[in-house]
């Protein structure tokens, strides 16, 4: 009985046991997915800034100007949402999107596969082109140690992802007379898809100790154009025998940044002992380089005995950061060995001046051969030097005293009559270029004659006297007695000398005056200049219409000596005057003005 109920009690601890077990797998299961989704979206944000980044850094720069960039992608992407679309670069992560948003446009696409990418970003004239490196490299940097009077070989594998045939030609980098450097091929084909192994030796003489370094330098010339790349070149000489434990190559990451920009860069970590090292972290120093690296940098785990693995490391300069040039260093350590990278980070404005062109707007007629060219420029890191007028694509003039945020202006004169285009360039203290890229149109007619045809934009008497503002259109005012006329005319287009002044009624009398009359007439703040009178001997009228020829139209240039403030203060109408039983009406559908001026 005993032995019976010890039996049953250890079956019940063992089920307890495994219960247990089973929460703190399903548990840890939970944990450890949830770590690889978030490890998983900041990869992807990492990745789509470094683009964006890149991709403005290139811009600035001007055509032409290309960056190697390196990036992550984590698993769980999806390929139909990922990609570069307009500004905007995307990674679509575990029902995720991570958007970031480049200052131009984007043209191309990225890897998504699984893992780490050299992505090349290059600049093309009004966007900027993304798209997988062309020629690739098994290895990011090529490092031997060797013992004085001792050489040794390391390969590198070529392969061409573009879909044309290159041409590779390889040249080395390479001043250092006690360690020689040879390498075969030089030169060599690659058709889409294929690949070439590339042996580079390494030399040391008696007299060789240290490290030495250098580069070697690819161009690839494809049918579509040429492309350059550079790998690392080290080489450790050790006298005494013993070679460092952990080695970084390169030990050094000069970069050039734009403020508000990130750069990245691979580096091969290297363990030359018998030992594995469980554990390679990385730590920058502190102050502005270093606090610029991107935190925290994943450690290598485990970094195997005899072994190199490559790291990517990734830095971001502070948006408003001034023009500087910055040190620090990262330490890399596995608790008992340490490399240090020497780290120089220089600060570039890479923003242009922003110009916005205010006026004159575009289409703009100049008549008086003076124009004032309106317009305002900032930039969010440095000053204005200077900004320039640029008349049909050539500076005109240049203003070296410049106040940022406020409306600017420039005064030209004697322009020829023709047709222009006018833009503003502003020079930063660094020597950047922005425009508008606008170009506006613009006229100069200064000394040529201009028409006019203004219509009122007021009106009095009748039975409907708004009928009677703005241009003929049929809608009519009528009157039995009494005045009717429009007035209120916009002479602001008007300068000069004016040459020709044309009266414009629209209007109408239906049946035949018995013993009434209507007399057409104008006048200067008054309505007392009778032109024209219609009676029994000459109506019905029909002058109403939308179009010129169906309108009264009589020219008035020789009453007086025309001003614009004449025009301005003009009233334009008739008078229905009855005699006894009305005979008819008098209907008034538009009153209008026409000036022909020199300016």
């Amino acid at each position: 009985m005993r032995k019976a109920q010890s039996s049953i009690e250890l079956v019940v601890i063992l089920a307890v046991s495994l219960a247990f077990l089973a929460v703190m797998f399903n548990y840890a299961s939970d944990q450890l997915s949830k770590l690889n989704a978030g490890q998983g979206i900041q990869n992807a944000e990492n990745s789509v800034k470094g683009l964006a980044d890149a991709a403005n850094d290139v811009y600035s720069q001007g055509v032409g100007a290309k960056k190697r960039v390196f990036i992550t992608i984590p698993d769980g992407v999806d390929a139909g949402k990922t990609g570069v679309q307009g500004n905007i670069v995307r990674i679509s992560v575990q029902g995720t999107d991570v958007v970031e948003a480049a200052d131009v446009n984007l043209s191309g696409s990225f890897p998504i596969t699984a893992g780490g990418h050299f992505v090349v970003v290059k600049a093309k004239e009004g966007y900027v082109e993304i798209g997988a490196e062309t020629i690739s490299f098994s290895r990011n940097s090529i490092f031997v140690s060797l013992t004085p009077s001792d050489s040794g070989d390391e390969n590198i594998v070529f392969s061409n992802n573009s879909g044309l045939d290159a041409n590779i030609f390889l040249a080395a980098n390479w001043s250092n007379p006690d360690v020689s450097l040879s390498f075969a091929p030089q030169n060599f084909s690659l058709s889409p898809s294929a690949q070439q192994t590339v042996t580079v030796t390494f030399t040391s003489t008696a007299a060789s100790a240290g490290n030495y370094a250098g580069n070697l330098n690819i161009g690839a010339h494809f049918p579509s154009g040429d492309e350059n790349f550079s790998l690392p070149l080290n080489a450790e000489v050790i006298a005494g025998g013993v070679s460092a434990s952990l080695i970084v190559i390169p030990s050094t990451w000069t970069t050039t940044v734009g403020a508000g920009s990130s750069d990245s860069n691979s580096f091969s970590v290297c363990n030359n002992s018998a030992s594995e090292m469980a554990s390679v972290s990385f730590v920058p120093s502190t102050g502005d380089a270093g606090n610029w690296v991107n935190t925290p940098i994943t450690p290598i785990e485990p970094l195997a005995a005899d072994s190199c693995q490559s790291k990517t490391i990734s830095l971001t300069v502070p948006a408003g950061t001034a023009p500087t040039t910055s040190t620090g260093t990262i330490t890399v350590s596995d608790g008992t060995n340490s490399d240090l990278i020497s780290l120089t980070v220089t600060v570039l404005d890479f923003t242009v001046p922003v110009v916005l062109l205010e006026a004159p707007a575009p289409g703009y007629t100049d008549v008086d051969g003076l124009i004032q060219f309106d317009f305002n420029v900032s930039d969010a890191e440095t000053s204005i030097s200077s900004c320039s007028l640029i008349i049909n694509g050539s500076v005109d003039q240049t203003d070296n005293s410049i106040t940022e945020g406020i409306t600017q202006s420039f005064i030209k004169s004697g322009l020829a009559n023709g047709s222009y285009t006018w833009d503003v360039n502003c020079t930063s203290s660094v020597s950047l270029v922005g425009t508008s890229g606008e170009n506006r149109p613009f006229t100069v007619s200064s000394g040529v004659p201009q028409t006019v045809l203004l219509w009122a934009r007021s009106a009095s008497g009748g039975s409907n006297p708004s009928n009677v503002i703005g241009a003929a259109n049929n809608t009519t005012s009528r009157t039995g007695g009494g005045n009717i006329y429009g007035f209120n005319y916009d002479a602001s287009t008007i300068s000069g000398t004016i040459n020709q002044v044309e009266l414009i009624w629209s209007h109408s009398i239906p049946a035949t005056l018995s013993n009434d009359n209507v007399q057409i007439r104008y006048g200067i703040s008054a309505l007392n200049i009778t032109k024209n009178t219609y009676n029994s001997s000459n109506t019905p009228v029909d002058r109403q219409g939308i179009t010129e020829p169906e309108w009264e139209i009589i020219d008035v240039t020789s009453d007086r000596s025309w001003t614009a403030a004449d025009i301005s203060n003009l009233r334009v109408g008739g008078t229905y005057t009855r005699v006894g039983t009305r005979d008819n009406f008098w209907y008034l559908d538009a009153a209008g003005v026409r000036v022909t001026f020199t300016p």
